[in-house]
């Protein structure tokens, strides 16, 4: 059986319980490379374009600028770049928001544990892997 390359990703986060969190249980997926878990958009954005990752996970909620400001940039550094938004800014409009800054994909923070992982091998390297129905909200 040929081992496909894992998904790799820059995870972004500005509240450090959280982005520790997130980190541990994206490392526990055997397909997943966390090239970077970063605390500031700018550091992110750099790494972005030093090392080309199939996807980023973003909270929308950010100090440096707003999560839909960095959706924009990344799209900037590297068009095609699938950006999943991770927050716990959920609301109708949020989610609206976020789809009209460009993000491919929206996952509750509460729903992190059941629907993160459905969504990054959605938008990931193999994106032939199925969705589970109903896992998240797809804002394409």
């Amino acid at each position: 059986m040929e081992v496909s390359e894992p998904i790799q990703l820059i995870l972004i986060d500005d509240n450090p319980t959280f982005l520790n969190v997130a980190l541990h249980f994206l490392k526990r997926q055997a397909d997943v490379d966390v090239l970077a878990a970063e605390l500031r958009v700018s550091s992110a954005l750099r790494l972005a374009e030093a090392h080309s990752p199939h996807l980023v996970v973003l909270d929308l909620d950010m100090p440096e600028m707003s999560g839909l400001e960095a959706i924009q940039r990344f799209h900037a550094i590297h068009p095609d770049l699938p950006v999943i938004v991770l927050s716990v800014l959920d609301s109708a409009s949020d989610q609206q928001a976020a789809r009209s800054a460009g993000a491919v994909c929206f996952v509750s923070k509460q729903s992190m544990h059941t629907d993160l992982m459905p969504a990054i091998r959605s938008f990931g390297p193999h994106s032939q892997l199925a969705l589970a129905a109903g896992a998240v909200s797809f804002v394409n």
